[in-house]
């Protein structure tokens, strides 16, 4: 069994979906920042975390495509949704670097324009994970086994690479929990996901 879907009164909808982008935008614009500034002009108590770790970590951007995904009212929302969250998020990104740096990383830009065009597609799709039965189940664990490749490594001793991807791994695995024997089927799955990522992905 899949999700019900909700209604959401149309110019509020709108509304989320604009807030949404300007939250990318304002992501991506922080996240060039960082690199570009530091922890300069971040207060003293706040200067010791590492946000170029954090915003620099695939399983941080899964993540919060997981959290627009699952609390949007319907899939076809949840595809708008992520795309005008990593589309705005392109935008400030590459707007600082262009209007303030002076310069357009191509690599990255090509990149994470891929992404933005896959965000509604896996949008619509990642709606569907917090629904009930197998759909839901195999939906989560695929999304979670990639979140984990980026934090564990398992093949050729096991550790941890990322704790910020792990962490983000954590937080997603909160946001999908479901009922006991789903959810270890769901865990299982992820770390089968995750080591055959690691055999057959490429590093990020």
């Amino acid at each position: 069994m899949v999700r019900e879907r909700r209604k959401m009164f149309v110019p509020l909808a709108i509304l989320v979906t604009i807030l949404i982008g300007a939250a990318g935008a304002a992501l991506g614009v922080f996240r060039k920042w960082i690199d570009a500034e530091g922890t300069k002009g971040i207060p003293d108590s706040l200067q010791n975390i590492d946000y170029a770790g954090i915003f620099g970590s695939l399983a941080v951007w899964v993540l919060i495509g997981i959290v627009i995904a699952v609390c949007s009212s319907t899939p076809l929302r949840a595809a708008i949704n992520n795309f005008f969250f990593f589309a705005g998020m392109l935008g400030g990104y590459f707007a600082y670097c262009y209007f303030v740096l002076g310069y357009v990383a191509l690599k990255y830009a090509v990149f994470w324009g891929a992404v933005a065009c896959a965000a509604p597609v896996l949008g619509y799709f990642i709606w569907y994970a917090r629904g009930k039965g197998a759909v839901g189940v195999i939906i989560s664990g695929l999304l979670l086994g990639v979140m984990l490749a980026q934090g564990l490594k398992f093949t050729g001793g096991f550790k941890v690479t990322s704790i910020p991807n792990l962490v983000s791994t954590a937080l997603a695995l909160i946001v999908l929990i479901r009922k006991p024997k789903e959810s270890i089927f769901m865990i299982l799955l992820a770390i089968a996901v995750a080591v055959l990522y690691e055999m057959f992905v490429p590093a990020f």
